[in-house]
């Protein structure tokens, strides 16, 4: 049944756990009555989606564990409550089901549970924004797993929790380190999941690095991986969907079929309750693209679903929701409004210190003061988000920023000054067009990049 479900083989898993719940039941065996229970709740609620279904299945496990004092069928239907949580986002939750599977492997001597657990506790801890906790219950998990063997949970903290909190400390380096370690072992023994999100991570620090082709092939190496799981866990496709999409428009408008095709995909699976999981991000990279397509409603309508429907990414994700708001509201002329929220943006992301959101706040920032004709806070603020954009080598920002510093100089009449800053973010646009292979791709890049820099 395991293997089965491994495989995605979902209907032929559930035939052998009811096989199994027989055979126990006909034996009096009831472990492995628990057993068989909780599996067959995990299977149709966290590879169906089908929660309210797996619930009584749970509730007879729990029943038949505390009974009998059966520790490990305890622990094992915590698990499956937790992963249900943090479908719903509940990561307060998360933490407390996983604190008692912790317990119960440190009582029975289980490495197992214990790793299980604290990595758990890791990745819900990091989806609640407390990144040095989820650090130090990461480097825990990831001992206790590569002390028994556990490939699957080594390579999924490795590509989640701990690339995730390396990236919202700006260490873009040392998360790429974690991701080709973590990929090396998901890649070994086969696990989708794992490979679904250390390609969309490795894909997003491409795409915020400018190295748009290899964010392409990232993002599209994370939905290959996705689209075998799609039937059975759709908010799993709906990432490297949304990522991949942002990647094709960032390169250049020439792709905005690509990318809406791509959207629009994303946008049908979050209409299920099995997809909306993977709207904290997916709904961000669709309302960016909105915005740049001039699609307003759907902006905003993105954005304020990213905001308000619980998802895991939604925590992750809030300051770039803020922002979008903020830039909303600006395009259509509420410009208290669209302070207020990129204001907002910020606070959140300086008090969780994601310093790799700060240059793309300052950014926008920059470009609402401009729109307010605050000319001197929005050079400060472009000056801001380039230099903490050249720190991190997202050169996109740099030239961005470039271009916007330009453009508020030449309206206050410092034409020499302007011209150098158009110098400058020329250079930044010849150095990332240098990272592509394909002149297709590189030749649409600079045409459009250079068409903004001359409005």
């Amino acid at each position: 049944g395991g293997a089965l479900a491994f495989a995605n083989q979902i209907p032929q898993a559930l035939e052998t756990y009811r096989a199994m719940l027989a055979v126990a039941e006909s034996a009096g065996d009831v472990p492995m009555q628990i057993s068989a229970l909780n599996k067959l709740a995990g299977v149709i609620a966290l590879r169906m989606g089908h929660f309210a279904e797996a619930e009584p299945y749970l509730a007879r496990a729990e029943r038949l564990g505390r009974e009998h004092d059966e520790q490990s069928g305890l622990a094992e239907g915590a698990i499956i409550r937790c992963q249900m949580c943090t479908a719903m986002a509940d990561f307060d939750a998360v933490v407390e089901h996983m604190g008692e599977v912790v317990a119960i492997g440190e009582r029975t001597g289980s490495k197992q549970h214990r790793a299980m657990g604290t990595e758990h506790v890791a990745g819900s801890l990091m989806f609640l924004t407390r990144f040095d906790e989820a650090w130090e219950k990461a480097q825990e998990a990831l001992q206790l797993s590569r002390e028994i063997a556990d490939r699957e949970h080594e390579a999924w903290v490795l590509c989640t929790t701990i690339p995730i909190c390396l990236i919202r400390w700006g260490q873009f380096d040392a998360a790429r380190s974690a991701l080709a370690e973590g990929l090396e072992v998901a890649e070994r023994i086969q696990s989708l999941n794992a490979q679904i999100y250390g390609y969309y991570l490795l894909g997003e620090l491409a795409r915020w690095q400018g190295d748009y082709e290899r964010a392409v092939h990232y993002g599209q190496r994370s939905l290959e991986a996705a689209l075998p799981v799609e039937p059975f866990m759709p908010f799993m496709t709906v990432q490297p969907l949304g990522s991949l999409g942002a990647a094709y428009l960032d390169i250049s408008e020439h792709f905005s079929q690509e990318a809406s095709e791509l959207h629009l995909h994303a946008l049908r699976l979050l209409e299920s309750p099995a997809g909306v999981g993977g709207g904290g991000s997916a709904w961000a990279d669709v309302g960016f693209c909105a915005l740049t397509l001039g699609d307003l409603e759907i902006a905003e309508a993105s954005f304020q679903k990213g905001l308000n429907v619980p998802t895991m990414f939604m925590r992750l994700e809030r300051s770039r929701h803020l922002v979008g708001m903020g830039l909303v509201a600006l395009r259509r002329g509420r410009l208290d409004e669209a302070q207020k929220f990129v204001e907002e943006g910020r606070a959140y992301a300086e008090e969780r210190g994601m310093q790799h959101l700060y240059p793309f706040i300052a950014l926008h920032t920059a470009h609402i003061h401009a729109g307010r004709g605050e000319w001197e806070q929005a050079i400060a603020q472009f000056e801001r988000a380039e230099v903490e954009a050249r720190g991190l080598d997202m050169l996109p920002i740099v030239w961005q920023a470039g271009a916007g510093m330009a453009k508020v100089l030449a309206a206050v009449d410092r034409a020499a000054e302007a011209d150098a800053r158009r110098q400058v973010a020329q250079a930044t646009i010849d150095e990332i067009s240098g990272r592509f292979h394909d002149p297709t791709l590189r030749d649409s890049f600079v045409h459009s990049a250079q068409a903004k820099l001359r409005q």
